[in-house]
């Protein structure tokens, strides 16, 4: 759950995820988790992210993220030290990210291929180390070559380009950082890399909203509208609707789940 699925989406409220999650959860498959909570939103906006985190960590959620990405290195380590410092009230684990995991940014995204050559944004492999160091954070995110998904209108639906990893850059850092690292922006990125990137150091992988579901769901709530008010009667139809794509995103959860571990296995 990100802060941009409520700003930028449909997902109404922090208190009103946690109470939708509460009905689905499979503990020994799913944890509640807040991710990309940003210092500087996509929209270059500062956003008073201390009192967003502390107020999902009162609701329950069981893991945060603080991203000072667009952050100078020292304004990042104090920034997510802050809510490093807020977790532990909670015994809740915090996830930070260094370097730059672009693509949620309104503007064209510069050539893939220029960036990736010159390593530009690239989470720094001197920086990790110290910045794990000074923050105390238990996940680092990084950033060797994946990037995220469009969110801006007329772009969220487009086809994700395909993205590859520095491997090599990563082994670096997991050395250097000597916590578990994430990989952001997992959809688009070749099987042969995602399998090398969790042997070399990613343990969790975040995977952006798949197109097809997206569309999946448009058409559930559509049909929804139209054909089952007498099919639901007493119903909200637009509410069956969208449950129904709920549950789907779930089972979605669970077959993701299960291809990492067989990717991590092969």
């Amino acid at each position: 759950m990100a802060r941009l699925e409520i700003h930028k989406f449909q997902a109404q409220s922090y208190a009103a995820v946690r109470d939708e999650y509460e009905k689905y959860k499979d503990e020994r498959h799913t944890r509640l988790h807040l991710d990309h909570v940003p210092v500087i939103d996509e929209d270059g906006q500062s956003i008073d992210y201390a009192e967003e985190i502390a107020e999902c960590l009162e609701l329950g959620y069981e893991s945060v993220m603080v991203d000072g990405s667009r952050l100078g290195f020292e304004e990042n380590i104090a920034a997510t030290k802050r809510i490093v410092e807020i977790a532990r009230g909670y015994g809740r684990p915090v996830e930070g990210e260094l370097g730059a995991v672009i693509g949620h940014e309104a503007g064209p995204m510069p050539p893939y291929e220029e960036l990736f050559a010159g390593g530009k944004g690239f989470t720094d492999a001197g920086e990790a180390g110290e910045f794990v160091r000074r923050t105390g954070l238990d996940w680092l995110s990084v950033a060797i070559g994946n990037f995220h998904g469009a969110v801006a209108p007329g772009k969220r639906d487009d086809k994700k380009m395909a993205a590859r990893l520095n491997i090599e850059h990563l082994r670096t850092l997991r050395e250097a950082a000597k916590v578990p690292l994430v990989l952001h922006g997992g959809s688009g990125i070749q099987k042969e890399y995602l399998r090398e990137a969790f042997r070399a150091g990613i343990a969790k992988c975040g995977d952006e909203y798949p197109a097809a579901l997206r569309a999946r769901r448009g058409r559930i709530c559509r049909e929804g509208k139209r054909g089952s008010v007498r099919r639901h009667a007493g119903r909200n139809p637009k509410r069956t609707g969208c449950r129904r794509h709920r549950r789907e995103a779930l089972r979605l959860i669970y077959t993701l789940r299960r291809s990492l571990s067989r990717l991590c296995l092969l």
